[in-house]
C-alpha cells in the first residue's frame, strides 16, 4: 500500500447516509485481495482507516493526539476489535450479562459473558458467528436482552423467535459452576 491519501475535496452533503461523514482514500484493492493472512489485512485495514480519519481530523478540527493514541492502542492489543452490543445487570445487581461481539476479516463471533459487579468474569460461550460483521446489522436483527431471574437471562430477536437462553449458578468453587445455555427457535 504505497499511496493510502487521495487528494480529493471533502464534500460533506455527498451520499450521506445517517450522520455519515465521507472520506475518500486511495487504497491498492489487488493488493488487499492478495493478503493471505487475516492479520496482515486487519493490520492493512487499519492503515486505510486511519489515513481516512486524519482526513476527517483535519477537516473537523479534531484533536490528532486523541486519533494517534487510539491507532497505537489498537496496534499493540494486536488488531483485536471486541466490542459489548448490549449489557444488562441482572435484578439483584451482582452480575453483569453482555453480548460481546469479537470482529474478524470475514465473520462476527457473538458470545455471552457473565460478570460479576467486581469484574470478574464467570464464564463466556460462544452463541454464533455471522458473516455479516457490521453489528448494526445484528442488533437490528437481535436486540433484546432480558434478566427473567437473577441467575437467568436471554438474548433474543426482535420477534422472539430465536432465543438463547443461559441460566447458570455460582456455586463455592468456581469449577462446579452450572451453566445452561439452550437456545430455541420458534
Amino acid at each position: 500500500m504505497e499511496k493510502l491519501e487521495q487528494e480529493m475535496p471533502l464534500d460533506p452533503f455527498e451520499h450521506i447516509i445517517f450522520d455519515y461523514f465521507p472520506v475518500y482514500v486511495e487504497a491498492d484493492v489487488e493488493a488487499f485481495l492478495d493478503l493471505t493472512s487475516d492479520q496482515e489485512k486487519k493490520k492493512c485495514t487499519l492503515e486505510i482507516v486511519h489515513a481516512g480519519m486524519k482526513r476527517a481530523a483535519q477537516a473537523f478540527n479534531w484533536d490528532l493526539q486523541i486519533l494517534e493514541k487510539v491507532y497505537h492502542t489498537i496496534k499493540q492489543t494486536g488488531y483485536k476489535s471486541i466490542f459489548a452490543l448490549l449489557k444488562k445487570s441482572s435484578p439483584n445487581k451482582k452480575y453483569v450479562c453482555s453480548i460481546m461481539c469479537h470482529h474478524e476479516v470475514k465473520r462476527m463471533d457473538v458470545y455471552v459473558e457473565i460478570k460479576k459487579r467486581s469484574g470478574i468474569v464467570v464464564k463466556k460461550e460462544k452463541l454464533f458467528s455471522v458473516k455479516n460483521t457490521d453489528e448494526q446489522d445484528l442488533l437490528s436483527e437481535y436486540g433484546t436482552l432480558t434478566w427473567t431471574l437473577n441467575h437467568k437471562v436471554e438474548f433474543a430477536d426482535k420477534d422472539y423467535k430465536k432465543v438463547y437462553r443461559l441460566t447458570f449458578l455460582e456455586k463455592d468453587k468456581p469449577e462446579d459452576l452450572v451453566w445452561k445455555m439452550e437456545r430455541y427457535e420458534l
